[in-house]
């Protein structure tokens, strides 16, 4: 209820009030609860405004919003692309040129997060550093040691950051502009986390380095968002998977990194992708845990090596000879058991895609439509279980919901959760594909 507003007025004139369309047939009054939600069925963003409880206790009235004609597919319309990876570049750029998804105080928040964050890591390893120091020699720190530990911590950042490649349109020259142009900001958001640390005009550079690289170069956080496209384009007769990662923006367009394009075809004529928490989808498919095969290939690695040594040192005791003999003797054994330990790993990979993986994928190329809707289910449905059964966290669960999408017959709901009761909303399923069709809305 906006304030001033009657509560014995009518919904159409409170959606009114605030900006709503009280045609759209989803403005719902509860004099009850004195609350207004409206909610179109092709909304993607949502807002809601709490106040705040009154002095003698209890709730003041709450609008819930849901921001109308934010839809990728309703702004796509009958628009049709040859190539699955058009459709992608297509969704990324509805949403680069949409302020409205994307405001610019969201833009601004994430640059300072960004620029806090490369800092608040360097900060850490600063601290440990002191603390080891401390423990190793004791006494006081000098401020000129101070000044060397935050100058190894800001290089090595810089170091790392340095290995990721540029995103599109930026470069160094973006990357000493970004730092030009936000200069107070910088030094403001410094203070704030190195505090009073003795910090060179160097370091200092090289930290605002740090901050322009962790914007303009693909790095990215372990919180990103994934997000998976898959079907056809209307020149492709197999289907096709483009898989990216975004996290965050930058110069007001979306920090994005595409990972993997798979085709099926006639050489490849199945296959199963997992994606985000995979390790029981790997594990059905491979017939291992992947962190066991990991740890695997890794003990391999190091028992071999291990042998090269007491190899050389079981020649240095029992044989004579010249240290420079003993020493190529231990390079040869050393690249033998190299190529060996790599052999073993390959054979033990070839072994899970000889009897686990391709039995499985070939299996796959054949399956009926509904028996894929019920494997990749019980995929998920797998992880979930793992999830409940262990003291890991429940990251998985719930109802899951299933599509098949097919050449001919397009995407299919095999199985979609609600959070409302389909009987008593009709008109969610009549307006749906309205704006893809260019038809008018059900009152």
């Amino acid at each position: 209820r906006p304030s001033g507003a009657d509560e014995s007025a009518p919904p159409e004139r409170l959606a009114r009030a605030i900006g709503a369309d009280p045609r759209d047939g989803s403005v719902q009054w509860t004099r009850k609860m004195k609350a207004i939600h409206i909610a179109p069925p092709y909304s993607s963003l949502t807002a809601s405004i709490r106040m705040k409880s009154r002095r003698r206790g209890g709730m003041r009235p709450a609008v819930f919003l849901n921001s109308t004609g934010f839809s990728s597919r309703h702004e796509l319309g009958g628009t049709r692309f040859a190539r699955l990876e058009d459709y992608a570049a297509d969704f990324f750029n509805y949403l680069n040129s949409n302020d409205k998804l994307i405001p610019t105080e969201a833009h601004e928040q994430f640059t300072v997060n960004r620029i806090v964050g490369v800092w608040l890591r360097i900060r850490t390893k600063i601290d440990e550093r002191v603390e080891q120091r401390l423990r190793e020699k004791g006494g006081e720190v000098s401020e000129n040691e101070l000044r060397g530990i935050v100058d190894a911590c800001a290089n090595e950042e810089l170091d790392t950051l340095k290995k990721f490649s540029f995103f599109e349109e930026q470069d160094e020259k973006t990357t000493s502009a970004f730092i030009k142009e936000n200069g107070a900001l910088l030094a403001k958001l410094k203070r704030e986390v190195f505090e009073e640390l003795p910090i060179s005009s160097g370091s200092s550079r090289k930290l605002r380095l740090c901050a322009g690289y962790n914007l303009t170069r693909q790095a990215f956080d372990s919180n990103y968002s994934g997000i998976v496209i898959a079907g056809y384009g209307t020149e492709e007769i197999f289907p096709r998977l483009t898989s990216h990662i975004v996290d965050g923006t930058f110069s007001k367009k979306l920090r994005i990194r595409s990972q993997d394009t798979v085709e099926v075809g006639i050489r490849n004529p199945a296959l199963v992708s997992s994606f985000a928490q995979s390790d029981m989808i790997t594990t059905f498919m491979e017939g291992v845990n992947p962190e066991y095969r990991d740890l695997i290939d890794q003990y391999l690695a190091l028992l071999f090596s291990k042998v090269t040594g007491l190899v050389a040192d079981s020649l240095a005791k029992h044989i004579d000879g010249a240290q420079s003999t003993i020493s190529a003797v231990k390079k040869e054994i050393d690249r033998a058991m190299e190529i060996a330990a790599h052999d073993a790993i390959k054979k033990l990979g070839r072994y899970r895609r000889d009897f686990h993986v391709d039995p499985i994928t070939h299996a796959v190329g054949v399956l009926p439509k509904e028996e894929l809707a019920s494997m990749a289910e019980a995929l998920v449905h797998l992880t979930s279980l793992k999830r409940r059964v262990s003291m890991e966290e429940e990251t998985v669960g719930g109802p899951i919901d299933v599509a098949v999408i097919s050449r001919g017959d397009g995407m299919v709901w095999i199985k979609r959760k609600h959070y409302f009761d389909k009987e008593l909303n009709h008109h969610f399923f009549a307006n749906y594909f309205v704006g893809a069709r260019g038809e008018k809305a059900y009152d």
